[in-house]
């Protein structure tokens, strides 16, 4: 069964750690990235420019996707926001598995939040009253971000299921 991953952490908190170590056990992934933090990775096709991995990935099946600054792909009024969503909807009958990666819980649209099957969250720089106006009465998301926030190390995260959570 396909799933959607979403890993969220202010920069230096240790997500593209986490995110390498996730693709070193999985033979068959595509990296878009972004900064160049996963030269070693980019296997398939090492494309930087946004609406051409998209047509890619919408070519390509039984594949661990990693978009990094996944954030860039859902500005308001882009194309690319609409290709990306259309992906993570088809993502069952292309048996891909995504992973978004993003710097902030605020920054995951609404509109993708029933699409996501676990969340890994570290610290972020979202304020307390952001993520309540934003996640409302969902007393998962808002008790693991609380966790995660008064955690000392910095490298602390949590990873939940986010399906059960909305």
């Amino acid at each position: 069964m396909s799933k959607l991953i979403v890993l969220v952490g202010s920069t230096g908190t240790g997500k593209t750690t986490l995110a390498k170590k996730m693709l070193d056990k999985i033979p068959k992934h595509l990296v878009n990235d972004i900064n160049d933090d996963y030269e070693e990775y980019i296997c398939y096709n090492p494309l930087k420019e946004i609406e051409d991995f998209l047509n890619y990935c919408n070519k390509i099946t039984n594949t661990f996707i990693v978009v990094d600054e996944a954030a860039i792909y859902f500005k308001k009024n882009t194309k690319n926001s609409g290709k990306l969503k259309n992906l993570l909807q088809l993502k069952r009958h292309t048996k891909n598995n995504f992973l978004l990666i993003f710097h902030e819980i605020c920054e995951i649209p609404k509109e993708i939040l029933n699409k996501i099957d676990i969340m890994i969250l570290f610290k972020t720089g979202d304020l307390y009253n952001d993520v309540a106006k934003k996640f409302g009465k969902n007393s998962t998301i808002i008790d693991n971000y609380a966790k995660v926030k008064k955690h000392q190390f910095k490298h602390f995260y949590i990873q939940f299921d986010f399906a059960n959570s909305i």
